[in-house]
């Protein structure tokens, strides 16, 4: 009996991932379609997030080693860290593309920072000592975190101003 409920946990699981996967297929072709034909780097650069953040999860899940890379477990033991790396990179670059954020205010700056942060993992993963790397790991991916939603919540205050300066305007 447990052994039946094991292999339905399994198929469960199995099935989920697939469905996030199909989804996931469907948002990238989709926002390849949008960028070549609108040209609007914004969808290329979400598109390729699409793709690293797929790729993070398998390789989280161990789908990744056990589909994509099978004979190289020394790659599975940090192709987390890289897969997080490149996605966190590639977020930013469309999140500025997307709100349009002027390069040189203060927060643009910041994030620029934690860009290069990353290179420090990336490099770390070559070394024996892979405790350090995941603790730098973990602090850029808590500090990313707080840079997020800093970025989203100046986004939407900047909005709700220019929604009250317009309102402002109609009334007589």
């Amino acid at each position: 009996r447990k052994e039946s409920s094991a292999a339905s946990d399994v198929y469960k699981r199995q099935l989920l991932y697939g469905i996030f996967l199909g989804v996931s297929i469907i948002l990238f072709i989709l926002n390849m379609v949008i960028f070549f034909s609108k040209k609007r780097p914004e969808f290329l650069f979400y598109s390729i997030y699409i793709i690293c953040f797929n790729l993070l999860t398998a390789s989280i899940s161990g789908f990744a080693f056990q589909f994509l890379y099978p004979n190289t477990p020394e790659f599975q033991e940090v192709s987390h860290i890289w897969f997080l790396a490149i996605s966190n990179v590639v977020i930013y670059i469309f999140l500025n593309f997307y709100f349009e954020v002027n390069r040189s205010e203060k927060l643009n700056k910041i994030r620029e920072f934690f860009i290069i942060l990353w290179l420090i993992p990336l490099t770390l993963t070559f070394l024996p000592s892979f405790e350090f790397t995941k603790n730098s790991a973990n602090t850029l991916i808590f500090s990313n975190f707080f840079l997020f939603f800093l970025m989203i919540f100046k986004s939407v205050s900047y909005t709700h101003l220019r929604a009250h300066e317009t309102d402002s305007y109609l009334v007589c």
